[in-house]
């Protein structure tokens, strides 16, 4: 029973961060006071959810420790961690965007909008990409996958 007391707590902050969401949804979208809160509300949000993936990552050894995990199921855990650290990105991708275009933290970089460059060379980010994957390959498992990068436009 001890094993399943770890994903009540993410569980508490994702049910406290929709409570605090759906607050605004009947606030006066125009407002700049509900603008400063909403946006006070998602930088919370972000840092409660800071370590998540900790949190998740030492779950599932607790689980694997504690239970006999057979493949299919480690496959269909893998599947639902798959989609789940993917939403994961792209909702801190939506917070930073908001905070950094309406919170009081100053843009760093100038020609990003948020935290979008609008010239970002995608191949150079994935090759950077690559070879710290790499790197981490090779250190654990003495080979790496070649890349194989095929750019359209």
């Amino acid at each position: 029973l001890q094993t399943y007391l770890i994903f009540d707590v993410p569980l508490c902050r994702y049910e406290t961060s929709f409570r605090e969401l759906i607050a605004f949804e009947a606030k006066q979208p125009t407002s700049e006071e509900t603008l400063n809160d909403f946006t006070d509300i998602l930088s919370h949000i972000r840092n409660r959810h800071s370590n998540v993936v900790e949190t998740m990552a030492q779950g599932i050894l607790e689980l694997k420790d504690t239970h006999g995990i057979e493949q299919n199921t480690e496959n269909r855990i893998q599947y639902f961690l798959d989609r789940f650290y993917m939403s994961r990105i792209s909702i801190r991708m939506l917070i930073n965007q908001h905070t950094l275009l309406f919170g009081s933290q100053l843009n760093c970089h100038p020609r990003h909008i948020g935290c979008i460059d609008p010239h970002c060379n995608v191949r150079h980010v994935v090759e950077d990409a690559y070879e710290n994957a790499k790197f981490l390959c090779e250190q654990y498992y003495l080979i790496a996958p070649e890349l194989r990068l095929e750019c359209k436009n």
